[in-house]
């Protein structure tokens, strides 16, 4: 699973559980949208929750080992909620993890809701404009594959002299 994949399934929930139709991945360089949005930023540090799991599959054909190294990691999602009813729309993030649609999204996608943190609320004063914020971070599991393919060896000599001592 890669960024694009996680910011997929997320945008999914956000706009299926809030009245915000506007999500975006966060981009520091972009122009802020003129309506309520919300900004996805997916954390760059991804933890590994245990040893992979690691399975061989004999390629007859080629002589070769397919290796498949499977771990479930974990991994920090960070939700920004502007304008109309940040609050609002964080607070309905804030229980998704419990919700039957969610849980039926994740089960199709192989990514799981793994906690929610605590919703801040980041409303301020802004140059006499009065701009409501709200930020909520979600922790996401999911499986990430790599794969390897090695040459087997199929054959090899072996030749065994005994030396004796004098």
């Amino acid at each position: 699973m890669n960024k694009i994949e996680v910011y997929t399934y997320i945008q999914e929930i956000i706009k299926e559980l809030t009245d915000v139709d506007n999500v975006i991945m966060a981009d520091p360089d972009a122009a802020s949208p003129t309506t309520a949005y919300c900004s996805v930023f997916i954390s760059n540090t991804v933890n590994n929750i245990a040893s992979p799991i690691i399975t061989d599959t004999y390629i007859a054909a080629d002589e070769k080992i397919s290796i498949n190294y499977s771990s479930l990691v974990k991994n920090e999602i960070v939700l920004n909620f502007y304008g109309k009813n940040s609050l609002d729309n964080a607070n309905k993030i804030y229980n998704s993890s419990y919700m039957e649609n969610v849980k039926s999204k994740s089960y199709q996608k192989d990514i799981y809701i793994d906690s929610i943190g605590s919703i801040i609320n980041l409303t301020s004063l802004q140059s006499s404009n009065f701009e409501e914020r709200a930020k909520i971070s979600i922790f996401v599991k999911y499986k990430v594959i790599a794969n390897e393919i090695i040459n087997s060896i199929e054959k090899f000599e072996l030749d065994i002299k005994n030396k004796t001592r004098e």
